[in-house]
């Protein structure tokens, strides 16, 4: 299988409507900024390989607080 151009890989990550698809998906669940949960966004945030675990210890490492 031979990989995809570069470009081809930034178009798709770069694309910029992501936010407002996501955004849209999550109403079509009725969910809000304000309900919407991790569970919710995780088929978003979860492509990568490492997975949910892989994003959580990406976190820890940056020792987010709430204020961030």
């Amino acid at each position: 299988m031979e990989a995809a151009p570069r470009s081809q890989i930034a178009e798709h990550y770069a694309r910029g409507t992501l936010i407002a698809d996501i955004r849209d998906g999550l109403a079509a669940l009725g969910k809000t900024e304000s309900t919407v949960t991790a569970e919710d966004l995780s088929p978003v945030d979860e492509f990568h390989i490492g997975g949910r675990a892989a994003t959580g210890e990406l976190a820890g490492q940056l020792a987010l607080t709430t204020g961030d």
